[in-house]
């Protein structure tokens, strides 16, 4: 957050879905300090092999996994968009109690 990324698409009533996951995803690569900011499977990849660089490493990740990785964000980030949404809503339905 101190380079500026939020997350205010999540549960804006203005906002589409696919903004909220572009605005996630630019989220994700910052904290993994990535190059690619838009694209998840680069910044897996990215991740992957700075840990495949270090010399004390035990075991090697399965890159494998991340080809479903995309498809899974997209659902955690839809559900996560839907639920905000829905807070928002009850907090203004409680209001108009």
């Amino acid at each position: 957050m101190k380079e500026g990324h939020t997350l205010d698409r999540l549960g804006n009533l203005d906002s589409s879905v696919d903004e909220a996951v572009k605005e996630a995803t630019k989220f994700i690569g910052a904290c993994y300090s990535s190059k690619s900011k838009d694209d998840l499977s680069e910044i897996r990849v990215e991740t992957w092999s700075k840990k495949m660089g270090k010399k004390n490493i035990t075991t090697a990740p399965e890159l494998e996994r991340s080809r479903s990785i995309r498809s899974r964000f997209m659902v955690h980030t839809q559900v996560l968009n839907v639920c905000t949404k829905f807070e928002a809503d009850i907090a203004v339905f409680v209001q108009k109690l």
